[in-house]
């Protein structure tokens, strides 16, 4: 899509699409491609809508720009998907060794820092009882 949009392949007489939001990755870039092929009097066709967009017309504006809302939603979800991956994996213990050793390094390349082999209760024994 983006040698035609930069007019690097030749005419075209309009862009065809799955959906709105898949025009760009988030509104400005939907809105910009939505304005280019009205502004140079090409069809912009997407499925779901009846006929191609009129951008003029406040109804279809309005339906594209929240259609092409998707893609910044989802945008931001993937964001939020990785930086909270990053988060979770930053506190992770590594282990090294053998399916996992008993002895975990937290930082590759220093000496293990303590083993798992030393049970500890959650809770407290009662008096009386042999652990």
């Amino acid at each position: 899509m983006g040698p035609w949009l930069r007019d690097e392949r030749g005419p075209y007489d309009g862009l065809v699409a799955a959906a709105a939001d898949r025009l760009g990755r988030n509104v400005v870039d939907c809105l910009n491609t939505g304005y280019k092929m009205g502004d140079e009097g090409k069809l912009l066709v997407t499925y779901g809508h009846d006929g191609p967009w009129h951008l003029d017309d406040q109804v279809d504006e309005n339906r594209f720009t929240m259609e092409a809302w998707g893609a910044q939603m989802e945008l931001r979800a993937i964001q939020r998907r990785y930086r909270n991956r990053g988060r979770r994996d930053r506190g992770r213990v590594r282990t090294r060794g053998r399916c996992g050793s008993a002895r975990p390094r937290r930082h590759r390349g220093r000496k293990a820092t303590h083993h798992h082999d030393h049970w500890q209760p959650n809770t407290k024994v009662p008096d009386g009882v042999k652990v």
